[in-house]
């Protein structure tokens, strides 16, 4: 029996040895394989280099500083440069479509620019002249619609300018239909400014509207004083509030509404700041004047009123006809035919029914009047005396020494 051959023990290798010996022989194929692509990178360019091939184009240096200020002028939005840059680029080469499409988009932003350009300055006329033109030169047929509306629209502007009425309302109504009929000039830029002075315009004109309405109203008040037709006075009034809602006189008529009424002269000064100097005293009379049936509600402020308008010289014929109007009230006769005989003297007419009221307050009621003679009202023979001696003194007095016996 033949013994086994002894055999050598096998050692057993650890698992982290052998993933890094695979790790190893992984790494070392790798490097083989880019070697490998980095040599055939560098053949395969010279098997090309035998064959017949085109050579690249030459390095133009003139077309590309050309290019490059092309589009330096277009971030600049310079047209004009552009335009010019775009013509020397288009020399070039054969392939110009897109050189002309930009060419055609310059042409419409140089006519925007320069359109523009006249509107800010207000010039309508130039406008569309520089426009016209502008076509003219490049031809119709490389402009957008809107370009050519432009020209149509820059018309209606013109002429609105040139026939604009100077009232106000008119104004508005022109300036609202031409608005109507603006689609493209109406979106650029120079517009807007042009379109705020037009409405600047047009409140100006409505302000001097109303200071001219105004001024009117107060003279129609006065007239309306000094004719004797006071019972238009309320309506004038009405018609002022409507004009002006913080005018003086308003503000003073309201003053009666407060819960403390004005006791003087002086708690009307608020009310008359915003007057000129000049006027400030023909308004306080007019508004006093217009504030009568106040004034009668509160005799006390009608008596501090009156011996304060003594210290002053009528102002207007509304403060003579205030003056004695006062003095009615108050009951105070002589200064009543006093102040009526100045504002006669001064052109004034006597209200008929005030001075019929203010006739049978002071010298010969109605009833006595009008009553028969077995009446209890009829004035006796010594009432009729005692007033014809009352108006022959008051007329004695203001007649002077000199006067007729017969006066």
């Amino acid at each position: 029996m033949i013994p086994p051959i002894p055999q050598p023990a096998r050692k057993s290798r650890p698992l982290r040895a052998i993933q890094d010996a695979n790790a190893g022989r992984l790494r070392a194929c790798c490097t083989a394989v880019l070697a490998w692509c980095a040599a055939l990178s560098l053949l395969l360019p010279l098997v090309g280099c035998g064959r017949d091939e085109p050579p690249p184009p030459p390095y133009n240096h003139l077309r590309n500083q050309i290019v490059e200020e092309l589009f330096a002028a277009l971030l600049d939005q310079n047209p004009e440069l552009a335009l010019s840059h775009l013509h020397r680029l288009a020399s070039f080469s054969e392939q110009t479509s897109f050189v002309n499409l930009l060419i055609i988009q310059e042409q419409n932003r140089l006519l925007a620019q320069q359109v523009n350009r006249h509107l800010r300055q207000g010039r309508i006329q130039a406008a569309r002249q520089v426009a016209q033109e502008h076509i003219a030169r490049y031809g119709p047929e490389n402009f957008s619609e809107q370009a050519h509306r432009i020209i149509v629209e820059l018309a209606l502007v013109e002429r609105f300018v040139e026939a604009a009425p100077s009232d106000s309302k008119a104004r508005q109504e022109q300036l609202d239909t031409l608005l109507a009929n603006l689609e493209t000039v109406s979106q650029e830029e120079s517009f807007e400014p042009w379109l705020n002075r037009q409405r600047t315009i047009i409140a100006e004109l409505r302000e001097a509207e109303i200071r001219q309405a105004v001024r009117e109203t107060l003279e129609a008040m006065e007239q309306a004083i000094v004719e004797g037709r006071c019972r238009d006075l309320p309506s004038w009034f009405e018609r002022l509030t409507g004009l002006r809602p913080r005018h003086p006189l308003v503000l003073m008529h309201q003053r009666w509404r407060q819960t403390q009424p004005p006791a003087s002269i002086a708690d009307f000064a608020p009310d008359l700041e915003t007057a000129k100097d000049g006027q400030r005293q023909r308004l306080l009379e007019l508004g006093l004047r217009l504030d009568l049936p106040q004034l009668a509600e509160h005799p006390q402020t009608a008596a501090t009123v009156l011996a304060e308008l003594r210290d002053l010289p009528p102002a207007s014929p509304a403060g003579l006809d205030l003056r004695w109007r006062l003095a009615d009230l108050l009951g105070r006769t002589e200064a009543m035919l006093e102040f009526g005989r100045h504002f006669i003297e001064a052109g004034g007419r006597l209200d008929a029914a005030a001075l019929a009221a203010a006739m049978e307050r002071h010298y010969l009621p109605r009833e006595q009047a009008l009553a028969s003679p077995w009446g209890t009202p009829f004035p006796t023979v010594t009432d009729l005396f005692n007033r014809i001696a009352q108006i022959r003194e008051h007329r004695g007095t203001k007649a002077g020494p000199n006067a007729s016996n017969n006066q």
